[in-house]
């Protein structure tokens, strides 16, 4: 009886068997009530915008809607029938700040190493962003990851810092096939040292990589695309099931989701966080949040589930560039 008495104890004590210590959650419910009110001002204010620019809008006999600037609510210019230039498939200028961003597959980014050379903004997500497995005794951990150097690719440090994990190994539709990658600098966990990233070395890979934004200014309502591999799609992926069978050459479908920048927010003295309204799951982490020029503005991270909604963190794009400081990854900077 005292030997069981004891162990009845033992469990009941918390950390122990039963009952694990609580992790200290990555964004207090403090910080998590700040987040919430910023978006819901930045809400109140995208539907204020909306209102504006709607009113005396005029829709034309072919149902385009113009603003009152004569552009479309895409921040495009309507078709021209006296232009014989102006045909399927040719450039035209646009307004970075239009009210709803464009259809990525008719957005144009120039090419870095070409300037001359454009690719659609889909096209050049997907060139640049991978899916991230690190099998384990434990099971199979994945994220997403994105190239800043021709073999050097970033994830979170969560990721691939999974008990027992004794191989990482990454792959898209532009290398073709499942290549194993080194880890080469990590920061992590973020509880700890304000940090979440991962440095992995791909070798053998050429890839181009993002352009990293530094913005100045505020990104407040500025929209958004998340780029990853969300676990709860990847159930459904045959392509996915196929790679995890021991085909190599296949490639799981790259999601992206769009949104806008909710608020800007310092978590603590050294994370500064990019909390916006693109839709990520378990699967998105380490994977790139992008702005409609192509150029990276941050990297999800985590999600703080509410009552009502769901808070989207990525880690800003200045910390991103501290963590690769002193590194082979030189990524554009702008």
């Amino acid at each position: 009886l005292l030997i069981t008495g004891a162990v009845l104890i033992w469990l009941l004590v918390p950390g122990n068997r039963i009952f694990p210590a609580q992790a200290r959650p990555v964004v207090s419910d403090e910080a998590a009530l700040a987040a919430s009110q910023e978006v819901n001002r930045a809400l109140q204010s995208r539907l204020a915008q909306l209102e504006t620019a709607l009113d005396g809008a005029p829709c034309k006999s072919d149902g385009t809607l113009l603003m009152p600037d004569g552009r479309t609510i895409e921040g495009l210019l309507p078709p021209d029938p006296s232009d014989r230039s102006d045909v399927p498939g040719a450039i035209r200028p646009a307004d970075r700040t239009a009210i709803l961003p464009p259809d990525p597959e008719r957005v144009q980014v120039p090419v870095a190493d070409a300037p001359k050379d454009t690719q659609s903004l889909l096209a050049y997500i997907e060139d640049r962003t991978a899916i991230v497995l690190a099998p384990s005794a434990n099971g199979l951990s994945s994220g997403t990851g994105f190239f800043v150097g021709p073999d050097l690719l970033v994830t979170n440090f969560h990721v691939i810092a999974a008990p027992g994990v004794n191989a990482i190994y990454v792959t898209n539709k532009a290398l073709g096939t499942i290549q194993q990658a080194q880890v080469l600098k990590s920061m992590g966990p973020f509880e700890t040292t304000g940090g979440d990233f991962a440095l992995l070395r791909v070798a053998g890979a050429n890839q181009p990589a993002f352009t990293v934004l530094e913005a100045d200014e505020s990104l407040r309502l500025q929209s958004v695309i998340a780029a990853g591999y969300p676990g709860d799609l990847l159930q459904s992926d045959a392509q996915f099931q196929q790679l995890r069978t021991g085909d190599r050459t296949a490639v799981p479908e790259l999601a992206v989701t769009d949104g806008t920048v909710s608020a800007q927010q310092t978590l603590n003295a050294r994370s500064r966080v990019v909390v916006h309204s693109a839709p990520i799951s378990q699967g998105n982490s380490g994977g790139p949040l992008i702005d409609m020029c192509g150029r990276l503005v941050g990297v999800n991270t985590f999600v703080k589930k509410g009552a009502l909604r769901n808070l989207n963190f990525a880690l800003s794009g200045a910390d991103l560039s501290r963590f690769l400081a002193n590194t082979d990854a030189l990524p554009q900077v702008v």
